[in-house]
């Protein structure tokens, strides 16, 4: 059985969480190829039709890299249906796009850390209250880092995730790491895998830099 408190803890480390949104096998397979090459640990695969190819496409990922050093994840899951199976094939942990209570007990029961989304401060506390690990915030729009910062306070420090939707636009990663997020997740709608790839090299190097002054300054 896995246990779900080392799962967490890679997260933490990593900071960044690549969001693979696609419709086949085959462009699941390259984007989240895009992603690894560029340095990123943390892949959430995305389920938004066919679950099932989905599945296909991140056991053939896991396979191929190993779970020592990346966190593969399943993502928009919407039933215990869809859960059981993700569990059974022994996948890092399940986001949802809600908080379902059904869903965080069978993952707390298989210890597999349960990520729904939510906006917020009664979603957040539901969520938390009923055995969610850590809560994605979305949609995002009117979140600063300021906001996050407070939202942590009110909620003793709990673990939140934010959402970048990136693309040409560069967003600055240090405010958001300063405010405590457990973990960004980059989504990149574009088709442009040069431009994903490009990205996602720029934000691993933000971190890398983030992480060096820090180990500085200590």
């Amino acid at each position: 059985m896995k246990f779900k408190f080392s799962t967490l803890e890679k997260m933490k480390q990593y900071r960044l969480m690549a969001v693979v949104r696609e419709y086949s096998e085959e462009a699941i397979l390259a984007r989240a190829e895009t992603y690894i090459q560029a340095g990123i640990h943390t892949l959430s695969i995305d389920c938004p039709i066919n679950y099932h190819i989905v599945l296909k496409a991140a056991k053939k990922l896991r396979q191929k890299y190993g779970t020592d050093s990346y966190v593969f994840g399943i993502a928009s899951v919407r039933d215990c249906v869809m859960a059981r199976e993700i569990i059974a094939a022994g996948f890092d942990f399940i986001a949802a796009p809600n908080f379902d209570s059904d869903i965080a007990e069978l993952c707390s029961l298989y210890q597999i850390p349960y990520l729904p989304a939510g906006s917020t401060c009664n979603e957040f506390a539901e969520a938390f209250r009923l055995g969610a690990d850590a809560v994605k915030i979305y949609p995002t729009i009117g979140y600063t880092p300021e906001l996050l910062a407070m939202m942590r306070s009110l909620f003793s420090g709990a673990p939140f995730m934010f959402v970048f939707e990136a693309g040409e636009v560069h967003r600055n990663l240090e405010p958001w790491l300063e405010a405590g997020v457990f973990t960004v997740a980059l989504y990149f709608p574009s088709e442009d895998l040069e431009l994903a790839a490009r990205e996602s090299r720029a934000y691993v190097e933000d971190l890398r830099r983030y992480a060096e002054r820090g180990r500085k300054t200590n």
